[in-house]
């Protein structure tokens, strides 16, 4: 009975998945090049298909609202630096040179991003709801081992260990963490700065693979309303589907012919 217990604890996960403006797409664990795309229509009906993942992924870059020019961050950038400059004070040059290279324009994008989520008027908002709601779906499934009803996948979290969006987050934090080393702690006690620096190098990977700022998400999802967690339901319930129909030869065929009809 344990066994079977872990066997269908395996079965009942989901590996990789992300939100839309409209809807939550889940890959395949046995065929990761195979997606199951489920969103709601121009009509508000909630519709379903099977994509490659390579259709998948451009139809995600297609969404990319990103607008901040990288000339502007550059010469935002040079201006910073030729002020330490100017002030005589060359570790802190060196500190936003660091800052510069390791930091910025990747830390503006992320503002603009969350911007984007959290804003009434923001291209991204209704993708946090559907990331919250991702989230939550992926937790009851995993927790209660089957497709959840809606009373019950109000109950659980929109924060999760494994978003893609923690890799973001935690890098963010561990370049500025480094800058701000660089910049004042390093010229003033190079074995302190080796020691925090050591220090940060061993915790991040501990706090990150144990989801310890999980909670950060909630900058890059919104609480999602009944509209983004009946899709999310009925995108764990086409995930089963799409899992048991690619065990078939015959219907596995017909999937592959039917998603490369899209390339």
């Amino acid at each position: 009975i344990e066994k079977g217990d872990r066997n269908m604890k395996t079965k009942r996960s989901i590996e990789r998945g992300y939100a839309t403006n409209n809807g939550i797409v889940f890959y395949s664990q046995g065929f990761p090049i195979i997606c199951s795309e489920t969103y709601r229509g121009d009509l508000g009906k909630i519709k379903t298909r099977i994509i490659p993942s390579v259709v998948a992924m451009s139809l995600a870059l297609s969404k990319d609202k990103t607008r901040i020019n990288r000339n502007i961050i550059r010469i935002f950038d040079i201006v910073l630096i030729i002020l330490c400059i100017l002030s005589g004070r060359i570790h802190f040059a060196i500190g936003a040179i660091y800052f510069s290279i390791t930091i910025s324009y990747d830390m503006l994008i992320f503002i603009e991003f969350v911007y984007d989520i959290k804003s009434k008027r923001g291209n991204q908002r209704m993708a946090g709801k559907y990331h919250a709601a991702e989230h939550m779906a992926i937790n009851a499934y995993e927790k209660l081992h089957r497709v959840p009803q809606l009373d019950e996948i109000k109950k659980f979290s929109r924060f999760s260990k494994n978003c893609g969006s923690n890799e973001i987050l935690y890098n963010l934090i561990f370049y500025i963490i480094i800058g701000l080393l660089v910049s004042f702690v390093a010229p003033r006690n190079i074995i302190l700065y080796i020691m925090l620096a050591g220090m940060t190098l061993i915790l991040m990977p501990i706090i990150k693979s144990n989801g310890l700022l999980k909670f950060l998400q909630i900058l890059t999802t919104n609480k999602p309303s009944d509209r983004e967690l009946e899709v999310a339901i009925e995108s764990i319930r086409n995930f089963e589907k799409m899992e048991e129909e690619l065990k078939d030869t015959e219907t596995w065929s017909n999937v592959f012919s039917s998603c490369f009809d899209l390339l």
